[in-house]
């Protein structure tokens, strides 16, 4: 985030509560960059909104004072603080126009830290905004209020990292563009066959599947043909029995898939052209789904198997104890286990070039992380320390030198640095760091893993 556009976000929280619409961002920094990143001299204009003033009409001084910190920092104002601040309004000391401004420049501490992440987190919403549908749909009250809803979640560091994870912030632009967008009216699949084309809008369609003879639910066929055309289209398909590849043959141009009901799901994103979601949070089937690059899916209340194929792939567990996995070319995979206790196998993954096989964002006790199967060997339970200005280059070295030393063939050794958990596992049993075939995985935060034991097949186990 450069300074003009902290800028901008910081007017956007402090005034309206939510992140910069897109028209707005790109407007409003170039008015900051004229004005030598002078936010007060801009503020007049965001004070002038009926936005602004929307937020405060009717309301008494001291309401307003504990509305601003309910807003800024998340809490209630203070007694000492809404006496002082109401004091400065009934006094004309400090304006309804600056309130807000004058507030959030005089934050210190914990205060300032929540203030801080909420400027960030908003930075990060609207980058989310990528699709003319989606800058399109941030836009109007509705909209606006989703998105105060969001932001005003983000308090602590914590609440940062969770509400801005790529998953999160699919969920959040979601919600916000479904928020502002006129209601979109769903296209329903037929029990017959369908041969359906969709607008250069967000379309949505429902069918679903159910094998049981002369069922009227049974309505996606394998003869079935559908295309999405333009825009972010969703398919909610119910599945009441088994869904595979073949009945999903002849889908093309549909952006999320919502999965519904208890039937087993097999696929494979790479067979629906276009598709970027796989959300089957209200799923209680098993889902059996392996995601290309780039491809987003998230598991549900069955124990699943989900595995990336592909770099950048995210795959997020949900409940149930699930399998993710990574296989091929599936290097800087995200990984969000969710509720139960999961396994992570990275065994699979084949990076010409090295680097971080994949994030885990959640490594909890009772959770696993596979390793190439067979060739493990040892795991040194005391974590590699370094000197504090050491790079991660000299962490990775050190950590390979000493799973090599431990170990007769294949051995684990784990660092942290700069705040994160790193497993290495040394495949080629030599010490050094050998890029298209040495395994490296990033548990998100300090994750201590003194206690943790590996199994002769290769398998880490938290406990």
């Amino acid at each position: 985030m450069d300074i003009h556009t902290e800028a901008v976000q910081k007017l956007y929280v402090t005034y309206f509560s939510r992140p910069a619409d897109a028209p707005g961002l790109v407007f409003w920094v170039k008015a900051v960059a004229a004005a030598n990143n002078d936010i007060a001299a801009l503020s007049a204009a965001f004070a002038a909104s009926q936005e602004y003033r929307d937020m405060y009409v009717g309301k008494s001084d001291a309401e307003i004072v504990d509305t601003i910190y309910h807003n800024l920092f998340g809490r209630p104002a203070e007694a000492a603080a809404l006496q002082f601040w109401s004091k400065a309004l009934a006094s004309k000391a400090m304006t309804i126009d600056n309130a807000v401004l004058t507030i959030s420049a005089a934050a210190r501490s914990d205060d300032a830290v929540v203030f801080g992440n909420k400027v960030i987190a908003a930075d990060a919403f609207s980058s989310a905004l990528d699709t003319t549908q989606k800058i399109a749909g941030y836009a109007g009250s509705r909209a606006n209020i989703a998105a105060k809803t969001w932001l005003s979640d983000v308090t602590t560091n914590a609440s940062l990292t969770n509400a801005t994870t790529p998953v999160a912030l699919v969920d959040a632009v979601s919600t916000v563009v479904q928020a502002g967008s006129a209601p979109v009216v769903p296209e329903v699949l037929t029990v017959g066959t369908d041969n359906i084309f969709g607008s250069a809008g967000d379309d949505i369609f429902m069918a679903s599947v159910d094998a049981t003879p002369d069922s009227a639910w049974n309505t996606l066929g394998a003869n079935d043909r559908l295309d999405g055309g333009t825009g972010q289209d969703t398919l909610q398909l119910a599945a009441f029995t088994r869904v595979d590849d073949a009945l999903l043959a002849n889908i093309r141009n549909i952006e999320i898939l919502e999965l519904h009901g208890g039937g087993a799901v097999e696929l494979k994103t790479a067979d629906l052209v276009g598709l970027k979601l796989v959300d089957g949070l209200a799923a209680t089937g098993v889902l059996t789904i392996a995601a290309d690059a780039g491809v987003t899916i998230k598991g549900g209340a069955g124990n699943d198997m989900l595995t990336a194929r592909g770099a950048g792939a995210i795959l997020f567990g949900g409940a149930g104890d699930d399998v993710l996995k990574l296989s091929g070319p599936a290097g800087l995979a995200l990984l969000t286990g969710g509720t139960g206790n999961d396994l992570f196998d990275v065994g699979a993954v084949t990076l010409a070039n090295g680097g971080v096989a994949a994030t885990v964002t959640d490594f909890a006790k009772g959770d696993r992380i596979a390793f190439a199967g067979g060739l493990v060997t040892s795991f040194v339970s005391a974590k590699v320390t370094l000197s504090s200005d050491a790079s991660f280059d000299a962490y990775l070295g050190q950590a390979l030198r000493v799973a090599d030393a431990a170990s007769v063939g294949s051995g684990l050794a784990w660092f942290q640095y700069k705040g994160d958990t790193f497993v290495v596992q040394d495949v080629n049993g030599n010490g050094t760091y050998d890029g298209g075939a040495d395994i490296v995985v990033k548990l998100v935060g300090l994750v201590g893993l003194d206690t943790a034991a590996v199994s002769a097949g290769g398998v880490l186990t938290f406990s």
